[in-house]
């Protein structure tokens, strides 16, 4: 299989590059029982998190107190990246993946998603959401 020159073996080197790959994901995260189970296994917990639209290979890397709260902001487009939110406007919750990259303790967050989003910058700006390079604190 030949993915040369296409812009989907840029995006696919870089992922593996970079070693952003989900310790755990969910899709078709608009469905009720999806939904049931990332509350059981993301409810209250921290970490690192991506979201990555299906079509496009686009992706929002960003950090949660509990990621299952987190989540559902997105899903509901409160307090959500605006970019990410045109996005799933134009192509569906069901052509998105949630995912997380890493559990960690509150205590890190902050500096292990900054490493994140350094990575995540090498991209080119057409292949993420995020705005901002430095981790916006809320």
């Amino acid at each position: 299989m030949s993915y040369a020159g296409t812009d989907d073996t840029i995006t696919f080197i870089l992922y593996k590059a970079m070693k952003l790959e989900f310790i755990v994901s969910f899709i078709n995260i608009q469905e009720v029982k999806t939904h049931r189970i990332m509350k059981e296994v993301l409810e209250g917990i921290s970490g690192i998190y991506m979201i990555r639209c299906l079509v496009t290979g686009t992706i929002y890397v960003g950090s949660a107190v509990n990621l299952y709260r987190r989540l559902n902001e997105h899903r509901l487009g409160y307090q959500s990246n605006a970019h990410l939110q045109k996005a799933i406007a134009a192509y569906g919750l069901a052509r998105f993946e949630f995912g997380v990259l890493l559990f960690c303790d509150l205590a890190e967050l902050t500096l292990q998603e900054q490493m994140v989003l350094d990575l995540l910058f090498m991209l080119d700006a057409s292949l993420r959401y995020n705005f901002y390079l430095q981790q916006v604190l809320r």
